[in-house]
């Protein structure tokens, strides 16, 4: 944190692109760094303070940055429970990134959209209630995972694969949500399986989570034959 600051004080008014950067690239370690460390109010001031100062800027590079921070921005504000702000931070990261040229702007849209998906499909089965839940609730995440799926990191394809193969199982597109889960499960292995568990047993639907999971479980045996991999 000290290191983040002194950058700041030394380099903060070099107007050289190069070193602007570089500042920018401090300052948004520094959000994710405070976040970690639980110190939320200063993280989110931080992000407020990159947007403020590098916003406008159009270098593809600063623009990555500034993603980045609004990204991390909209899951903080989730962590705290303001939903319907996060929702409209990920709305804001497509509107305004969605088309951009960078893929590297594109990966940060994708985790935004990814995140957005997560959030309506989680509402969606939590307000089923006893009407069940409707395929057209489920519309929007699906598109928005598809979106995500067309530009996410390597690093993230495998969660948003899980994504695509729980929402399509849902929908009742059980051969789409095998391909999708077996292709997470590859990449993500046990950490992706634990996640997807996680995701099906929160607000559970009867019967389509317990038959979720015994098709997860089914995967990782033809996947893992034998004694679970690690």
């Amino acid at each position: 944190m000290a290191q983040y600051g002194q950058i700041e004080q030394r380099y903060g008014k070099d107007g050289r692109p190069e070193i602007r950067e570089q500042v920018a690239r401090a300052l948004v370690a520094r959000c994710v760094t405070l976040g970690q460390l639980g110190r939320m109010g200063e993280a989110l001031a931080q992000c407020e303070q990159i947007e403020k100062r590098y916003g406008k800027d159009e270098r593809p590079e600063i623009r990555e940055q500034v993603a980045r921070a609004l990204v991390n921005q909209g899951a903080m504000l989730d962590q705290l429970g303001r939903t319907a702000e996060a929702l409209a931070q990920y709305e804001q990261i497509d509107q305004r990134y969605g088309g951009d040229a960078n893929p590297k702007v594109r990966e940060h849209v994708a985790k935004a959209n990814n995140s957005l998906g997560f959030r309506l499909l989680q509402r969606a089965k939590a307000d089923s209630g006893a009407i069940g839940l409707r395929s057209e609730s489920l519309d929007r995440p699906n598109a928005l995972f598809g979106k995500a799926l067309d530009s996410c990191a390597q690093d993230d394809r495998a969660i948003v694969l899980g994504n695509v193969g729980y929402v399509r199982f849902l929908r009742g597109d059980r051969t789409g949500a095998l391909e999708a889960t077996r292709a997470c499960l590859r990449l993500g292995r046990k950490h992706a399986l634990t996640t997807q568990r996680g995701d099906a047993n929160q607000h559970p639907l009867a019967p389509q989570d317990a038959e979720y999971l015994a098709m997860l479980d089914s995967l990782w045996k033809e996947l893992h034959p034998g004694p679970e991999a690690v």
